[in-house]
């Protein structure tokens, strides 16, 4: 059953006075049952005064599930359970309009919260989530942020956008101080998109040098661009006896590239790989 309001309120409230695994328990029960009232909450919550709040609000939008079947599916239980008729389904566009709130308040958000980088990153996490164009300009302007949580929320948030200002984006920040948001760049541009520029392989070249995990997905993307410059790499990975960072990601590259360039070295490390 979807929760009432006062149920949302009560949610909410223990959320804000919660550790980080309760809070986070709180909003996946919000997001899965708390239906239009937590909508409606999420809302009130993001023009608080308080940034805890605003942020709260964002990490509620989300992933908020706001649609016709739960609704229909409460509304046949209610009536059960009070013994009345059903009803004949009118099937109204609950979501599609949910979906536009939750949007228009996002970007509005966004708008406000320029100051606010806690509240910019549930912001920008959560703009990867609803996936909507419109997103995307403030995502870019926010790729300079002085905070690497903001700006690796910016790379999710990016992931898988096809415009062009977004992948530029993901070039740019490919090449950030900050380790975590190299790598979710690289791998935005790697294997989040099929695009294929001198751009994107020109960034993805210049990783080939960069800490383990970071370096894998330049050679995947590479790799897939069919860019022999992953080749060298590729095999020095792939034979190192110590190697930090998850060299399994590169066993279909492996394949692939042997089969691409008939390499004897490769031929060689797919036994190795395959047993």
């Amino acid at each position: 059953m979807t929760m009432t309001a006062a149920d949302v309120a009560d949610s909410v409230e223990e959320a804000l006075a919660s550790d980080e695994d309760r809070r986070w328990e709180l909003i996946a029960r919000l997001q899965f049952r708390g239906g239009e009232a937590a909508l409606h909450e999420a809302t009130r919550l993001s023009r608080d005064a308080d940034p805890a709040r605003r942020k709260l609000a964002a990490d509620i939008l989300a992933q908020l599930r706001v649609d016709d079947a739960q609704r229909r599916m409460d509304d046949a239980q209610r009536r059960v359970d009070d013994a009345q008729p059903p009803v004949e389904d009118a099937r109204l566009p609950v979501e599609d309009a949910a979906r536009e709130q939750v949007v228009t308040t996002l970007l509005a958000m966004a708008t406000r919260d320029s100051e606010e980088p806690a509240v910019l990153e549930s912001i920008a996490y959560a703009f990867g989530h609803v996936r909507d164009a419109r997103s995307v300009p403030l995502l870019v302007r926010l790729r300079d942020h002085s905070s690497a949580e903001v700006r690796e929320a910016v790379t999710s948030g990016l992931l898988g956008r096809p415009e062009q200002d977004a992948l530029e984006t993901l070039v740019l920040l490919s090449a950030d101080t900050d380790p975590t948001v190299r790598e979710w760049a690289t791998f935005g541009l790697a294997r989040q998109t099929n695009t294929d520029t001198p751009e994107i392989r020109t960034a993805l070249a210049a990783r080939l040098d960069d800490e383990p995990d970071v370096r894998l997905e330049a050679i995947a993307g590479l790799a897939a661009r069919r860019d022999d410059r992953a080749v060298e790499p590729l095999i020095a990975t792939m034979a190192a006896d110590v190697f930090d960072g998850d060299r399994y990601i590169l066993v279909e590259t492996l394949h692939d590239t042997a089969a691409r360039t008939g390499d004897p070295r490769l031929q060689s490390l797919l036994a190795r790989w395959d047993e």
